[in-house]
């Protein structure tokens, strides 16, 4: 299941108003919750306010130890896949 919150990607820019969490349940986006863009697969975190939202990436170090979570590195996995189809 997804939900729509419109935000932009900050390393690629992409937008991107799909979202849905790994383990297939159906919740719209928290703050601080992590993203991943399907377009580029940057790390990125939601900062949501009363009346706005956008993504903040996610420093370098603490990627490095997100991408060693067995459920990053799936969402990674099929993003490649995605991508790849889309050549």
């Amino acid at each position: 299941m997804s939900s729509k919150l419109a935000v932009i990607c900050p390393v690629c820019e992409s937008p991107n108003d799909g979202h849905s969490e790994i383990e297939g349940t159906d919740a719209a986006p928290s703050d601080g919750d992590l993203s991943i863009c399907a377009y580029c697969g940057a790390l990125s975190t939601y900062q949501i306010g009363s009346t706005t939202a956008r993504l903040v990436e996610v420093p370098e170090a603490e990627a490095k130890e997100l991408m060693k979570m067995p459920n990053v590195q799936k969402a990674l996995a099929f993003i490649r896949a995605i991508s790849a189809g889309r050549g």
